[in-house]
């Protein structure tokens, strides 16, 4: 399955015992390369443009109950994290997150979720937006699919049918700026919350030998427990274990990602406010509150949210990708 291989190789006149140094070599492969994908200015990709002025608004991500009814009187779209094991009742404003690896004994609880006909749902898992659309479900492409260009949110419009998507957290504001879509399909940009730093089905609690299963990875018990560390780099800058049943394992950085300027600057329809309740937070309810009333305009709220949020960053907002 190469995408490209050797043709006739001409060796007449050369001389015995000739070397070839493999810088030559490497060279002559990047020449090579570039000559075959480097194309006209006139036959490149056209830039996507839609001239769209979006109706702004707060949406949050909550993980528990009491979380989803404080949220969904105060704005339109409240997102439950969703597995079989969820006890957060959808409905009324509460719509499904569906996580990028699933089970695979649980896929029939997630396509019976999917029968009873959400209005919406996010999913960082392809599949089970593609599950979806086939039931006529509006499914919006989750933060871990990455959607850095224009490109990318029309396949997942055209192809995968999707109703919208979220943008890329590592583009600043100038490359947001470059990403445009129809009005019909929505655009969402976090803007507050735990940031994500990588989701290996490998126990990193096993791993480092803070598991009760030890390091046997593969057994009913380590599959099904959950569990979380804290743990320091070289440098001493804490990170955040939190492990799920089914293997499902999550490093989360120390720094909330804070960037309430952007929802006055990127033209989206909605910003996202993750309070999920993990092992590492202990904000408020209170304190998300304030969070959500300064990100939603009351810039009375500035100390109190900052106060709440805790140790914050911006990210990729500033230096970009």
């Amino acid at each position: 399955d190469m995408l490209c291989s050797l043709g006739k190789l001409v060796c007449h006149g050369l001389d015995k015992q000739l070397f070839l140094p493999v810088k030559e070599l490497n060279q002559m492969r990047r020449t090579a390369l570039e000559s075959i994908f480097s194309k006209p200015s006139e036959q490149q990709m056209p830039h996507i443009s839609f001239d769209v002025k979006r109706k702004k608004s707060i949406s949050v991500l909550v993980s528990d109950q009491e979380d989803a009814q404080l949220f969904k009187e105060k704005c339109n779209m409240v997102f439950a994290e969703w597995t079989p094991a969820s006890k957060v009742e959808l409905g009324d404003n509460v719509y499904p997150w569906i996580p990028a690896f699933i089970d695979d004994g649980k896929v029939d609880a997630y396509l019976e979720m999917l029968d009873a006909k959400p209005d919406y749902i996010v999913s960082d898992n392809v599949g089970l937006g593609l599950e979806a659309a086939k039931r006529g479900i509006k499914w919006i492409a989750g933060p871990m699919l990455n959607s850095s260009n224009s490109y990318s949110l029309k396949a997942y419009m055209e192809v995968a049918g999707a109703s919208g998507a979220f943008l890329s957290s590592e583009l600043n504001q100038e490359q947001l700026a470059q990403i445009s879509a129809p009005a019909e399909f929505k655009l969402f940009m976090q803007v507050y919350g735990p940031i994500t730093m990588m989701t290996p089905r490998q126990c990193l609690l096993a791993s480092c030998g803070r598991c009760r299963s030890g390091r046997n990875m593969f057994t009913a018990e380590c599959k099904n427990c959950s569990g979380s560390e804290t743990f320091y780099d070289e440098k001493e800058i804490p990170f955040h274990i939190v492990k799920t049943p089914g293997y499902i394992n999550r490093v989360f950085n120390d720094a909330m990602l804070y960037i309430p300027e952007a929802v006055d600057q990127v033209n989206a329809d909605s910003f996202l406010l993750d309070f999920r309740s993990l092992p590492f937070l202990s904000t408020s309810r209170a304190g998300k509150l304030a969070i959500f009333d300064f990100f939603a305009g009351d810039r009375k709220k500035y100390e109190d949210a900052k106060k709440a949020a805790g140790l914050i960053t911006r990210g990729n907002y500033q230096r970009g990708f």
